[in-house]
């Protein structure tokens, strides 16, 4: 068993299941979401893939997840969760 944290598109996740990993994909942002169950849906890995929507973190809590609106692209990584700031160092614009 595997667990992919952080997904995205599921490049790792599609990768260990085609060679009979079973694998545990987690994966916060709903346009990543979207690409990743097609992925896994086109190469027919479903009996090898579970899909968390979740962010994981080392407490329990309810965070607000932000996202980059000038990168709000499917398969996109700019986005941060519980802080404000984005990989570049600037405030994300939007709240969700």
């Amino acid at each position: 068993m595997l667990c992919e944290v952080g997904a995205n598109i599921g490049i790792f996740t599609i990768y260990a299941a085609k060679n009979g990993v079973n694998v545990v994909s987690v994966e916060p942002s709903f346009t990543n979401l979207e690409i990743l169950h097609r992925n896994i849906i086109l190469n027919k890995l479903n009996e090898y893939v579970s899909v968390i929507p979740l962010g994981l973190g080392n407490k329990t809590s309810l965070e607000t997840y932000f996202l980059s609106l000038s990168n709000l692209t499917w398969g996109g990584a700019h986005n941060s969760v519980g802080i404000n700031i984005g990989y570049d160092g600037k405030p994300l614009v939007n709240p969700v």
